[in-house]
């Protein structure tokens, strides 16, 4: 049962977290900071309150970047996320996994279906973002 592969949780909560890192790396590049990087710390709950099968991830990411700057490290305050582009490291963490799961026999390579717009609009709605 695919619901009880600990590898496969593990490779689908590495390809999440990855592209949110890379989405800050790249934000912090727009801001004339290349080869900044960003931290995270991801706990795994296995199952809902009631004990249910239920694996979902709860993720706290840093809320900007670090880059060297000579031999000291320097932190980037990227600032509050706009709901657009939490939409937009959904649709690449959603085309990543898609793309996994295809080419590892877990999801039919012939269909076309992608998650629809308002699909993905709708997952916005119970993403919870805190800022500081």
């Amino acid at each position: 049962m695919q619901s009880q592969d600990g590898a496969l949780l593990g490779t689908l909560s590495r390809l999440f977290v990855q592209t949110v890192h890379a989405f800050y790396s790249e934000r912090a590049a727009d801001s004339g900071v290349p080869g900044a990087k960003t931290g995270s710390v991801t706990i795994v709950q296995r199952t809902s309150w009631d004990l249910r099968l239920n694996p979902h991830l709860h993720v706290v990411f840093l809320d900007g970047t670090y880059h060297e700057q000579g031999a000291q490290l320097s932190w980037e305050d990227l600032g509050s996320l706009k709901t657009q582009e939490v939409g937009q490291v959904l649709e690449r963490t959603v085309r990543r996994i898609d793309r996994h799961l295809r080419r590892a026999g877990l999801r039919d390579s012939r269909s076309s279906r992608t998650l629809p717009r308002a699909r993905v609009e709708s997952s916005l709605e119970h993403t919870e973002v805190f800022a500081s």
